[in-house]
């Protein structure tokens, strides 16, 4: 195994405990945002915005899970989360959508990763390109934690409703 800004191998996967009424809590109140509760949008392709961010604190369900996810990731960095940078944003992919391969290695960040709110069946797989292809079927609770300079894309969604997750980058804070 190669070890990579503080992950063994080149990605880890792993579900977190007890998180099907904060996903249904936190994908409710989501898609009753309007976009004047947006902080910004980026990225936009093919029509749709695939970042959307958001005030951590304007949910607590939402602040909930950040903090859950800056504890996991401090283990990991061998750091108290006091110390982790954390900045994620919402994707959302409709039917027809897709991600483009790219990777996160734009600044500080040590991991990158992402967690799977709402996962309609045939909803798109997503692809990390290590040495080899790696493809993995997302599942509601799911986190995935890798490199960010490793590449990814997710497939179309072949399904007939939208998928929600939420991408995230981890560094320290300075």
């Amino acid at each position: 195994m190669t070890k990579l800004n503080g992950l063994v191998s080149d990605y880890q996967l792993m579900w977190l405990d007890k998180t099907e009424s904060l996903n249904k809590e936190i994908t409710r109140w989501f898609f009753t945002l309007n976009e004047t509760a947006y902080l910004h949008r980026s990225h936009l392709f093919g029509g749709r915005y695939e970042n959307i961010y958001v005030d951590e604190e304007s949910h607590p369900d939402l602040a909930l899970l950040m903090n859950q996810l800056r504890t996991i990731t401090a283990n990991i960095l061998n750091l108290d989360s006091d110390q982790i940078k954390l900045g994620f944003w919402f994707n959302t992919m409709a039917p027809g959508h897709v991600t483009n391969r790219h990777n996160h290695d734009d600044d500080d960040e040590k991991i990158s990763g992402v967690y799977y709110l709402t996962i309609p069946a045939n909803s798109g797989d997503l692809v990390l390109f290590a040495d080899e292809e790696i493809i993995i079927e997302p599942e509601e609770g799911m986190l995935i934690l890798f490199s960010p300079t490793l590449e990814h894309q997710v497939l179309k969604n072949n399904s007939q409703q939208t998928r929600l997750s939420i991408g995230f980058n981890v560094g320290m804070k300075t």
